[in-house]
């Protein structure tokens, strides 16, 4: 049997009681039209509104909203739930992972919401339960084999075999199962799928009533690292319907969705700046903000930068992408390891003296 991460002594939880009075229940005076917004700004014009102007776009809810919010969202049985996606099951503290975890409970209403980690390959039961133990009731993590008997009923093969199971379905690469993963667990129990690379910045509940995932850096694509839909929605129905068909998982693929899909209008394709703020530059369309951040120069080679200690993003500190919701640092194209003193770093040892024992 394989070893697996234990939780360390150094992970012995003191989550805080939570002031459930510290949030409070706000709503979008009009989502479309700050998505016009930010559309027309540069990245940095765009966080610096979401961060500085937010009685311009959020508004408190009612007394009357708020008993129907929280009837909706805010009891043990209808929470929000928040998925992501682990595929090294043996390496639980993984600093991604855990940076996901603690960012999570930091930045949301935990009356509202849950987190589930979803897990492949499946978890010794033991380790799970120390591990659920260790953030009970916050966060769950589950392996997928519920959601690959989902694909096998859609008659979908996604990727290269996995032995020693009683039966074998295909992967060809991990990515591209957490593609078609994210839309399965969302059709089947609805709640915001998001990639387990990426820090949370803010409270996500204004955005609970909405289905939405983000533009494909300047195309007109969708790009479903942060996926928002309700359980069996018209949009997760119109995408499973079409594979069963067409027995293909790159109907779930997120640069081609808006290509094989007639999606709905309220399906909204959000800027990337609310969650992934550097990639506009990244790509070179951005050029202010590439200039002011001081991007490293080279095609992908400027995602690095949060991950580096000498990176202009780095010296201005965690509050670099204040105004951003979520932020999406493609792990895929960078370092695994956070450079001391890096922002990712920076944020990993806030977030990590906020919730355990030196």
């Amino acid at each position: 049997m394989w070893p697996y991460d234990q939780p360390s002594q150094s992970m012995k939880s003191r989550l805080r009681v939570q002031n459930a009075s510290a949030f409070q229940f706000l709503k979008f005076v009009d989502l479309v039209k700050l998505k016009n917004l930010c559309e027309n700004m540069t990245t940095i014009q765009c966080l610096y509104y979401l961060h500085r102007n937010q009685t311009d776009y959020l508004q408190p809810l009612s007394a009357d909203e708020t008993r129907l919010f929280k009837e909706t969202y805010c009891t043990e049985n209808n929470k929000v739930l928040f998925h992501t996606f682990w595929g090294k099951t043996r390496f639980l503290n993984n600093q991604i992972l855990q940076m996901h975890i603690l960012s999570f409970l930091y930045t949301q209403n935990l009356q509202c919401c849950r987190l589930i980690v979803w897990l492949w390959p499946p978890l010794d039961s033991r380790i799970k339960q120390l591990y659920d133990q260790l953030y009970a009731p916050h966060v769950e993590f589950r392996t997928t084999m519920s959601v690959a008997e989902k694909l096998r009923e859609l008659d979908i093969y996604v990727g290269s075999h996995w032995s020693g199971l009683p039966w074998r379905w295909f992967i060809p690469y991990r990515a591209l199962f957490s593609d078609v993963l994210r839309f399965i667990i969302l059709h089947e129990f609805g709640g915001i799928y998001i990639d387990v690379d990426a820090l949370l910045l803010r409270d996500l509940q204004p955005f609970f009533s909405y289905e939405f995932g983000y533009r494909w850096s300047f195309l007109n694509g969708f790009n479903t690292g942060v996926l928002r839909l309700f359980a069996k929605s018209n949009v997760s129905s119109i995408i499973i319907n079409r594979a069963r068909q067409t027995k293909s998982p790159f109907e779930f693929f997120p640069s081609s969705l808006e290509k094989r899909h007639s999606l709905p209008a309220n399906f909204y394709r959000l800027p990337s700046a609310f969650f992934d703020p550097i990639w506009l530059a990244v790509d070179e369309v951005d050029q202010s903000s590439r200039q002011e951040w001081k991007l490293s120069s080279g095609f992908l080679v400027a995602f690095k930068d949060p991950l580096r200690q000498q990176s202009e993003i780095s010296r201005r500190g965690r509050s670099v992408f204040d105004g951003a919701f979520i932020f999406h640092w493609h792990a895929s194209s960078t370092p695994k390891i956070f450079e001391p003193g890096s922002y990712l770093h920076q944020w990993s040892e806030f977030l990590n003296s906020e919730f355990f024992d030196k």
